[in-house]
């Protein structure tokens, strides 16, 4: 190989750093682009507040009538919620139940309930949701006509 034409592939070889240089700028900035789109989180809370819900009225081990949709009055206590379900540190739950003249109220996980309803403007952390229903409460032998208030609070990861 003669020195004319190492001269000429070496100037060759500079002209296209430059290039290179601009398709690796623009790879990283699709890639970085396309990344962002990719790893948005999304809010799952709707769903868990619907799951929750259709357990808590429609699961037997619940406060469910005989696998109806209609509230056992017997069964409406803190140790049933607790057996019911699992919450864990990533939800909490308030429910309230006023039929024939009684108002009766439980909690799970008290304390992520309560710093989830008092924060529950700073949405990066805590999601809130809150359902009323007119339902059946079941009691001794008769059926009376009530309302339950459901507040869920469910922590953001």
């Amino acid at each position: 190989m003669n020195k004319k034409a190492g001269f000429i592939l070496s100037g060759e070889l500079i002209l296209w750093i430059p290039r290179m240089l601009l398709l690796i700028i623009t790879l990283f900035s699709v890639v970085w682009i396309l990344g962002a789109q990719v790893s948005r989180s999304s809010d799952t809370s709707d769903v868990e507040f619907y799951i929750l819900t259709n357990r808590l009225f429609y699961s037997q081990n619940c406060f469910s009538y005989d696998g109806k949709s209609i509230v056992d009055a017997n069964k409406f206590d803190q140790s049933v919620l607790e057996n019911c379900i699992s919450f864990g540190d990533h939800a909490a739950a308030n429910l309230i139940l006023d039929y024939n003249g009684k108002n009766i109220e439980l909690i799970a996980n008290e304390d992520l309930f309560k710093r989830g309803f008092y924060a529950r403007s700073l949405r990066s952390k805590y999601s809130y949701k809150i359902d009323e229903r007119h339902i059946l409460v079941f009691e001794g032998d008769k059926i009376y006509p009530g309302r339950i208030s459901i507040g869920a609070v469910f922590r953001n990861e």
